[in-house]
């Protein structure tokens, strides 16, 4: 039967706690740690974490020598989480992409503008052209212990939208809220559970557990799930959401 864990407190001193989490214990690790951008001004989003090598040599003691770990990063950020993981023992396999649209900024009539310019001739050609949908995409940085010989597809790409409203608040009882500003969507994280996690009892780590989408995945695919979440504001929705999800797939699809 499959099943979740919810450990609320501080993910490192979880993972180095054998009490909680036993030495290479978890088959894989997915998680989406703090960018270290100050996002919206939130202080967890840069208090260093994911830059400090003892977050992921903490992380290093509790996965399986064959296991893999993936970490959601920025783009102009993801370069410092990758030095800090190489640091604590592992290496840098690759590094996926999940890439969305941010839709359509105002647009800009490259005809006019080339016409501003004097350049009459070559604004003909361009005549009705505009900017067009703003891509975005987050990096994923796939990692192994050195020396296993953990193997994933390389140049893997996920062009799929942010998680809508509906999506975010899956699971939670009327007029209760998904507040936490980062929520990952479900199809990505259920796309990179089955691409590293080939066995149906897995147990899958995410030490920022934040509002529990890696974990709706997680279960969603029969896997096992234990979610770290600092943040005790989040508890209350993590909860509710990983309780839907197991108690869907109980009545619900086959393992994959």
């Amino acid at each position: 039967m499959t099943e979740y864990k919810i450990l609320v407190g501080d993910c490192v001193a979880t993972m180095n706690d054998s009490d909680k989490i036993a030495e290479e214990s978890v088959d894989h690790i997915i998680t989406d740690p703090p960018y270290e951008i100050g996002f919206m001004g939130n202080g967890w989003d840069n208090s260093g974490v994911a830059y400090n090598p003892d977050t992921w040599r903490a992380a290093h003691r509790v996965l399986k020598p064959d296991g893999l770990m993936l970490v959601f990063g920025a783009t102009r950020t993801h370069h410092r989480m990758a030095h800090a993981i190489e640091r604590a023992d592992f290496e840098i396999l690759d590094v996926w992409s999940w890439c969305y649209g941010t839709g359509f900024p105002k647009s800009h009539n490259i005809s006019k503008a080339l016409r501003k310019k004097g350049h009459e001739a070559e604004a003909e050609i361009w005549d009705g052209y505009g900017t067009a949908l703003k891509p975005a995409w987050e990096p994923i940085i796939v990692a192994r212990k050195k020396g296993s010989s953990a193997t994933a597809p390389l140049h893997q790409f996920f062009y799929i939208p942010k998680a809508a409203k509906s999506e975010r608040s899956i699971g939670l009882p009327e007029g209760m809220i998904n507040t936490h500003p980062t929520v990952k969507p479900i199809a990505l994280m259920e796309a990179l559970t089955t691409l590293v996690s080939q066995n149906a009892d897995d147990w899958i780590l995410d030490p920022f557990m934040g509002s529990g989408s890696t974990g709706v995945a997680v279960l969603s695919k029969h896997r096992n799930f234990i979610g770290c979440e600092l943040t005790e504001d989040y508890i209350p929705i993590a909860q509710p959401r990983l309780s839907y999800a197991k108690e869907k797939i109980q009545i619900g699809s086959n393992p994959q």
